[in-house]
């Protein structure tokens, strides 16, 4: 992605996050201020309609309070004349006086009389059924409407909730010895009627529901009146973009539960905030366009077009390989310090040039004499290396070997040779590969010959001072860090000793498993001490029968891994030993190299690979 791009990229990035973090957090601060206005307003329109309710109740409380404190009534309730009742007591009054019913006892609480519900006289009957028994029961007026004091409040029956005021009654001059003679009942029916002149003053959408009603509440009132017992408050909700509802319990005259209702206010102020928040944020992003484009504008005029005639002029000094030519300075800024330092590299690499030419002759003269130097060296370790022609003259044991180096000179030990009727056989692991390596082997393939030549029943611990002896002194003075692990087996007659340490020794058995062998406690590493080892060597002797056998092999066999990083493993080797337990010595090492070359397959050798296979025949 070139330079322009990854800029307008970057900054379209970042004025994109700069937005959306401006819009949420304006969002929302917004909507949190909004819904707290929005709350706060409803909260206010239903305390408004808790106050209208009850002004409502007490103004017209009050305008019949004058009927309790009256001489006639008084006088009513003694004898309950007629000219009261045709004065006072006609349907077309009740229907002025915006009440349903009235009703009149004496101060035992007995029903005196009463009318309305479109009845110019209510029977005790008419009452109890209208009233549920709420109001009196067997003619006697109930508490809490036969107290001395005035009384108002609601009921709820099945056909509709009402409102009650209770009056005791005083003659027209009251004094402290006035005694109350009964009491003044009138109600009103609360009906879509009522509602609605609330509905007027608040300017907004009342809706109310009995809470003993058998029908069930809408899901919101249900809602909400579970929340309102919940929180032991009013309640608000928005409903929709364009109404929010605030809910409220009215209580009846016992303190129970008795209404619930909801007050629909229009979400103006929620509307105006949105819409003054689309103004804002075209706003944002119009600014953010700008912003972009100035940035662009600037950047492209002093940083990309300078850019791009420097890169032009280095690509023409680099394709057409002249280091004498130098790129144009313009300006005082970072691209000038830019370019005045490639003039400089230029500088540099024009006198660096020639340098590097004659260097490139000198390795190159390097690099043949090393290469012949390798080849010499692979050629003599080729040459060492038992020939099949002398194995084949090996009496009384098949012997067959395998060796492959990791890198052109390998590390790993191996011969196989005759002395004096003792066949010996050594395996071994130089540290490290290459052309070191592969001259210590040489080293102790040389000595060891001369060991047994000299005495072919020498013991391990002469063997192994001997060459820990040599082997230190010539790492010493080639200075290099090198050792070697070895394990020699010495045959003779049907019997083997092995002496030394490298990897496990596999004894192959006719009639029994394979055999392994831990050769750890048996000797000790060659070349990382001058002192005596005669301690730590040991021989340990063995006997073959006929078509039994050995198998020698160093780590790079059972190290060796494939392609999905797995080890071939000593049990896998173990395993193909025991199939081919009755081949010859030649067929199973072909065997288990068939093996391994299938198990690595496409994967890198890191390890140099190396396998003797040793049977006793006939």
């Amino acid at each position: 992605m070139k330079l322009r791009e990854r800029t307008l990229l970057a900054v379209t990035s970042t004025l994109i996050g700069c937005i959306t973090i401006l819009y949420l957090l304006s969002s929302e601060i917004l909507h949190s201020n909004i819904e707290q206005a929005e709350q706060n307003e409803t909260t206010q329109q239903v305390d408004n309609f808790s106050v209208l309710l009850h002004y409502t109740q007490e103004k017209l409380a009050q305008s019949f309070i004058s009927w309790a404190v009256w001489d006639d009534t008084y006088q009513f309730v003694e004898d309950k004349n007629q000219t009261y009742i045709r004065s006072n007591l006609t349907l077309s009054m009740l229907e002025t006086s915006h009440i349903d019913f009235m009703l009149f006892f004496n101060k035992q609480g007995n029903y005196v009389y009463g009318l309305g519900f479109g009845e110019k006289v209510l029977t005790e009957t008419d009452i109890a059924n209208k009233l549920t028994k709420q109001l009196i029961i067997n003619g006697q007026l109930q508490a809490p409407w036969n107290t001395e004091a005035n009384t108002s409040g609601i009921i709820v029956t099945p056909e509709s909730p009402l409102w009650l005021a209770s009056f005791p009654i005083y003659p027209t001059e009251q004094s402290n010895n006035s005694v109350f003679n009964g009491y003044f009942v009138v109600g009103r029916i609360i009906n879509s009627e009522y509602w609605g002149e609330i509905s007027r003053v608040l300017q907004n959408t009342l809706t109310t529901y009995p809470l003993i009603s058998a029908k069930p509440l809408p899901i919101d009132f249900r809602h909400a009146l579970e929340m309102m017992y919940k929180q032991q408050a009013d309640y608000v909700k928005a409903l929709s973009y364009e109404h929010i509802a605030g809910y409220t319990i009215i209580y009846d005259i016992n303190k129970s539960p008795a209404l619930i209702a909801r007050i629909l206010v229009p979400r103006k102020t929620y509307q105006a905030g949105q819409k003054y928040f689309k103004y804002v944020l075209i706003s944002i992003i119009s600014i953010g366009i700008i912003l972009l484009l100035v940035i662009l504008l600037v950047f492209e005029k002093i940083v990309l077009n300078r850019l791009g005639r420097l890169i032009r002029e280095v690509a023409d000094i680099s394709q057409t390989g002249h280091l004498t030519k130098r790129v144009s300075v313009i300006g005082d800024d970072e691209l000038t310090t830019l370019t005045i330092q490639i003039n400089h590299l230029l500088s540099a690499l024009e006198g660096s040039q020639a340098e590097v030419l004659s260097l490139n002759a000198n390795l190159y003269s390097e690099n043949t004499r090393m290469a012949n130097e390798l080849e010499v060296s692979h050629r003599i370790q080729r040459m060492v290396l038992p020939k099949n022609h002398e194995l084949q003259q090996l009496a009384d044991l098949e012997v067959a070997l395998a060796m492959h180096a990791a890198t052109e000179v390998g590390g790993d030990y191996c011969d196989v040779f005759q002395q004096n009727g003792h066949i010996i056989c050594g395996i071994g692991d130089v540290t490290g590969h290459g052309l070191e390596s592969g001259v210590i082997m040489l080293m102790v393939q040389s000595a060891l010959r001369a060991l047994f030549a000299n005495d072919a029943q020498l013991s391990p611990q002469a063997i192994w001072n001997a060459l820990n002896h040599m082997v230190c002194q010539n790492v010493r003075r080639m200075e290099l860090d090198k050792n070697l692990s070895l394990l020699l087996v010495d045959y003779y007659n049907g019997k083997a000793r092995l002496m030394g340490q490298h990897e496990e020794v596999l004894i192959i058995r006719q009639h029994k498993p394979i055999e392994r062998i831990d050769t750890f406690e048996l000797g000790f590493v060659i070349g990382l001490s001058e002192e005596d080892m005669s301690a730590f060597v040991k021989e340990y002797e063995i006997t073959l029968e006929i078509d039994e056998g050995i198998v020698l092999f160093t780590d790079g066999i059972t190290e060796a891994e494939n392609e999905q990083g797995e080890f071939y493993g000593i049990e896998r080797l173990c395993s193909l030993i025991e199939s081919y337990k009755q081949a010859s010595a030649s067929l199973l090492q072909q065997a288990i190299m068939d093996d391994l070359t299938r198990f690595i397959g496409n994967a890198t050798i890191y390890d140099d690979i190396t396998l003797i296979v040793l049977k006793r025949c006939r």
